[in-house]
């Protein structure tokens, strides 16, 4: 790979389950020396580089420049400098413990291409796609927002947003999964930060929570 190159891989959560999404990320996280785990509307992007994509937004407003790339970001809503770190998931170094059960995929040993998986025939219920995608949202709490040329205050903004973010997205994985203490969960998840709780997601997380 060129310096610069990205190679980028689609990781259909309602295509597989938990282990064989793990093995997926496994197999780019042994070939290349960064690999990103990104989301958008539920469905995972894998990102292959030399050196870790950065959000930054001289970056960002040099990319919009091109029509093309702008109708696309719009029409996907990945404009915002916080849309696209809410896309951001973790590295597959955040995953290393979860890699541990599963092999990966590679050519001589190709077994997506025997497994049982779903081709869209069946359509997921919450709880499955949580499931399957509960590793990476556990790796979110342990990862970091990778951001460069930001303001101190726009950065700092930023990492609290996603930080609530990734709270939510693996508190709504274990109410999804039936746990009954979740609010206890994140009340310990934000006790060195309580502004936390303030967020629209976390608030909205609670409430959906105390309702059902």
């Amino acid at each position: 790979m060129q310096p610069g190159g990205v190679a980028c891989q689609w990781l259909p959560y309602h295509l597989v389950n938990r282990e064989q999404a793990l093995a997926i990320t496994k197999a780019m996280h042994e070939v290349f020396a960064c690999v990103q785990v990104w989301e958008h509307r539920q469905t995972g992007i894998l990102l292959g580089r030399l050196a870790p994509l950065v959000i930054d937004p001289a970056r960002v407003r040099r990319a919009l420049t091109n029509e093309e790339a702008m109708r696309d970001c719009v029409a996907a809503g990945l404009v915002a400098p916080t849309e696209l770190a809410d896309a951001f998931l973790c590295s597959s170094t955040d995953l290393e413990a979860a890699f541990a059960s599963v092999r990966a995929v590679r050519d001589d040993r190709p077994d997506l291409e025997y497994a049982d998986v779903g081709y869209g025939l069946s359509r997921q219920t919450p709880a499955q796609g949580a499931n399957v995608r509960e590793p990476f949202f556990a790796a979110q709490l342990r990862s970091r927002l990778p951001l460069a040329g930001f303001t101190p205050a726009d950065e700092v903004s930023l990492r609290h947003g996603w930080r609530a973010r990734s709270i939510a997205r693996y508190a709504s994985y274990l109410h999804a999964s039936g746990r009954r203490d979740v609010e206890s969960w994140i009340a310990d998840r934000t006790r060195d930060d309580p502004s936390l709780l303030e967020t629209p997601v976390l608030r909205g997380t609670l409430e959906l929570i105390r309702t059902r």
